[in-house]
């Protein structure tokens, strides 16, 4: 074949999938966007109509004084673990910005663009230049894309989506700290902490339908990743 046919080849190549793919999804991605749009702006009027949103209000002293434990006892964990050095700095900075995601979420049932993507990066720019860009290039992938499929099929029987997509890039965020070994504990640990959570609802008595805030979930299943396969660094 010479390289006029080939190259004639390719264009038709590139017109059909154009014309069967490009073409149909101009229209089907704005439409798709619109309507998700449209279904977060009646969740978010129901939450300001429900008086439930307190997104506007600071942390009370009580909640300030809880998330700066948590941080100092993640620090504490993440230097027992790994030492004082770059991979424990690393790993409390993913904490910290968990936590920062986790009170966020709480508070106003989002996990903002703003704080996960420069995380999502740096866990992939960090193990890249401590070598094994591969495993966490491959576990942010997985981590996505595996909740991705299985929220769309039940979608599809359901109507109703499982999980949004601010969780799905969160959970991309865990698997470019972890890697694609890590993803299994993360999914059992994220699973159990928000079934705990449920639990907590609903023994002090809260509504658990609607959305419900998924960053106790978060911060179980990056714990679970982090610390259970790990072995203690000993003190020297």
């Amino acid at each position: 074949m010479t390289p006029f046919i080939a190259a004639i080849l390719g264009g038709i190549l590139c017109a059909l999938i154009a014309a069967a793919f490009l073409t149909p999804l101009t229209f089907r991605i704005p439409l798709g966007i619109s309507r998700q749009w449209a279904r977060e702006v009646d969740e978010y009027a129901e939450l300001e109509l429900s008086g439930d949103n307190l997104a506007a209000a600071p942390l009370t002293r009580t909640q300030s004084v809880l998330l700066i434990l948590a941080s100092a006892l993640l620090g504490c964990a993440t230097v027992a673990t790994k030492g004082l050095q770059a991979e424990g700095m690393a790993l409390a900075f993913y904490f910290l910005s968990l936590l920062l995601l986790v009170a966020i979420n709480m508070k106003a049932l989002l996990l903002p663009d703003i704080v996960v993507l420069p995380v999502l990066w740096a866990g992939l720019l960090y193990h890249a230049q401590a070598g094994s860009a591969a495993e966490h290039i491959y576990g942010a992938a997985a981590a996505y894309l595996a909740p991705f499929l299985l929220t769309t099929a039940l979608q599809r029987f359901t109507g109703k989506g499982l999980i949004g997509h601010g969780d799905l890039k969160t959970m991309a965020m865990a698997g470019a700290w972890f890697g694609l070994a890590s993803l299994p504990l993360f999914f059992m640990g994220f699973v159990a902490g928000f079934a705990l959570w449920i639990v907590l609802l609903l023994i002090r008595g809260q509504r658990t339908q609607g959305p419900i805030c998924s960053g106790p979930a978060h911060l179980a299943g990056g714990l679970t990743a982090a610390f259970c396969s790990m072995p203690v660094a000993p003190f020297t």
